[in-house]
């Protein structure tokens, strides 16, 4: 039976998968190249039953079903349904969506596969030459499926998906789309219970109160410092760890370790610390600033995320509502806490962006990269970024002062992105002249550098 709209032939379902086989080995489809609706439905279950298995295998044990991701996962199906919607728009002569369903259906598997072993390189090199190897051959097997089905190349439909591909990609990047559905240990399972998210943002405030009450106070006459960590997306665990080691290294060098108050989303464990919010950042700015002596006292303020150019860093835990934080909204933050001396160090993409609304003459301000560059080492199988690595792990524990700490790691970053031919993330620095001589007063009085280990 031919369709006399499009001229495709029907083929049964057997048949229709068949031809898919024949695509994937690079084979002749012949006639029966043609869709059928239930192959499209077993394509499209495939590949998001390889993607259930292979986000399984990748995530910490023990990992639990999360519900949530089929959110992500719900975005993935849209954004392939519209690229078939476009594909059969733009291809001369006319073809139907269920043929174009049908042949993105059947790239599918092939790219979940390439995602997945991309997040898992050991280099971002690597990553970058999985992505480009999964996508030429998603692209050749489209080209060829789409010639089998019409008689003509289509490359106008091909450009045009590959462009709304891309797109759809970047967008999902943007907006943080998460299709993980597994999310790690029973706690954070049952904390993203969508009837208990209110209690537990309620819960907050006194979990901030808590924290800051049980702060040690200052010995002696000499200025104190203290610490403020912000890890701010609970879906990767490498932004938690970050915090974790600056709170180490920092109180090491610093004497901060008992004046820490840690604001921490991470899936794995919602307990342990206050949740990273923005009103819950406000409230420990202002809680802290009312603590210490304002004209003695240096705050150090640590914060790790996903970072867009607006500057805006990423604030997410599950399914929670959460706001974003903006360089307006920190740097009022921090106006409204009073706190006079500030070190604030930002480990996010484009942080260098959130200088200028932060600068003054009492501020130290250290970012990853600049205010058009992304930074990298961001994932769920990532301990630290390299930012982390390179500034917290390995220069500041045994540098003679924070600026020696921060060249050290610029320099280092540099010759890392070099060798993984990296777009130079560019770490910034802005040296307040009154805060750096603050600081030299204080790593006089602090002990000598102690190295810290992850």
């Amino acid at each position: 039976m031919t369709d006399s709209s499009t001229g495709e032939t029907d083929v049964t379902l057997v048949a229709s998968l068949r031809s898919v086989l024949r695509l994937y080995f690079f084979r002749s489809l012949g006639r029966g190249a043609a869709a059928h609706a239930g192959a499209v439905f077993v394509l499209a279950t495939t590949a998001i039953l390889l993607w259930l298995a292979l986000d399984r295998y990748s995530q910490d044990q023990p990992a639990q079903f999360w519900i949530a991701g089929l959110v992500g996962i719900a975005w993935y199906v849209l954004a392939g349904i519209a690229v078939a919607w476009l594909m059969a728009a733009s291809s001369r002569p006319a073809v139907s969506l269920k043929s174009t369903a049908w042949i993105v259906a059947a790239t599918a598997p092939l790219l979940v596969a390439g995602f997945w072993l991309s997040s898992i390189a050991e280099t971002d090199r690597g990553a970058m030459w999985i992505l480009l190897v999964s996508l030429v051959v998603a692209t050749l097997y489209a080209a060829r499926a789409l010639k089998a089905v019409t008689g003509h190349r289509q490359v106008p439909a091909l450009i045009l998906a590959i462009c709304a591909s891309l797109l759809a990609n970047f967008c999902s990047d943007a907006l943080y789309v998460n299709p993980s559905l597994w999310i790690v240990g029973s706690a954070a399972v049952a904390a993203d219970d969508l009837t208990d998210q209110e209690g537990l943002l309620f819960d907050q405030s006194a979990k901030i109160d808590a924290a800051v009450a049980g702060l040690a106070a200052p010995s002696g006459a000499d200025a104190a410092a203290y610490m403020l960590g912000f890890a701010g997306v609970g879906e990767e665990r490498v932004f938690a760890q970050e915090i974790d080691l600056a709170a180490r290294v920092i109180g090491a060098r610093y004497g901060t370790s008992h004046r820490t108050v840690l604001l921490v989303n991470d899936r794995r464990d919602r307990d342990t610390h206050p949740l990273a919010t923005v009103s819950g950042l406000e409230l420990t700015l202002q809680q802290l600033g009312e603590r210490m002596d304002r004209d003695r006292d240096v705050l150090f303020l640590v914060l790790s995320s996903h970072g867009s150019a607006e500057p805006e860093l990423a604030v997410s835990n599950g399914a929670l509502p959460l706001n974003q934080l903006d360089g307006e909204v920190l740097a009022s933050a921090l106006k409204e806490s009073a706190i006079r001396w500030k070190v604030i160090v930002i480990s996010a993409c484009y942080a260098g962006g959130f200088i200028p609304p932060l600068q003054d003459d009492n501020t130290i301000i250290l970012t990853a990269a600049a205010a058009d560059r992304t930074s990298f080492g961001c994932g769920t199988d990532r301990d630290l970024t390299y930012f982390g690595e390179a500034f917290f792990r390995d220069a500041l524990p045994s540098a003679p002062s924070l600026k020696a700490a921060f060249d050290t790691a610029s320099v280092a970053l540099a010759a890392r992105e070099k060798a993984e031919q990296e777009t130079p993330s560019h770490p910034q620095a802005y040296y307040g002249n009154a805060m750096v001589t603050k600081l030299m007063a204080l790593e006089h009085a602090t002990s000598p550098p102690l190295t810290v280990r992850r």
